[in-house]
């Protein structure tokens, strides 16, 4: 079972160049490119699609990648956590627009969120054994 696909370190690898740098230039398409490679069929090129994932905002175009390169990997919560991007994507779903057997659960998941439910409650114990730590906001003290 691998730990960490090639792929996923690619991606972030394009992200630390872009955040440290500020530029899309070089490096961090060069990795979206090398991922996109990967999945390539029926004559399509990588500069196909390029053009056709590319949005003018890196970031955003980084996250939709890493959604359907890692799907099913249990990475974008948190990859949506920290872009400070969880609460408007969950805004932004809507349950007529989700397949009849995932309707329920995205109805759920957009009926039970809560600003204060993206972080989890520190375990008491763990608040007992130092005086320093201090409880989530929204969870009990």
């Amino acid at each position: 079972m691998p730990l960490m696909r090639y792929a996923n370190v690619l991606l972030m690898r394009a992200e630390a160049y872009y955040k440290t740098t500020g530029s899309r230039t070089g490096i961090p398409d060069a990795m979206l490119s090398e991922v996109r490679t990967r999945s390539l069929n029926n004559g399509a090129s990588v500069t196909d699609l390029n053009n056709a994932y590319f949005k003018t905002d890196f970031m955003e175009e980084l996250l939709e990648e890493r959604s359907r390169e890692l799907c099913y990997e249990g990475l974008r919560r948190f990859d949506l956590f920290r872009t400070n991007t969880y609460a408007a994507k969950m805004a932004e779903l809507d349950p007529a627009k989700t397949a009849p057997d995932v309707r329920v659960s995205v109805t759920n998941a957009k009926t039970n969120f809560e600003q204060y439910k993206m972080w989890y409650p520190i375990p008491r114990r763990e608040l007992l054994l130092s005086s320093n730590l201090v409880q989530n906001p929204g969870y009990p003290k």
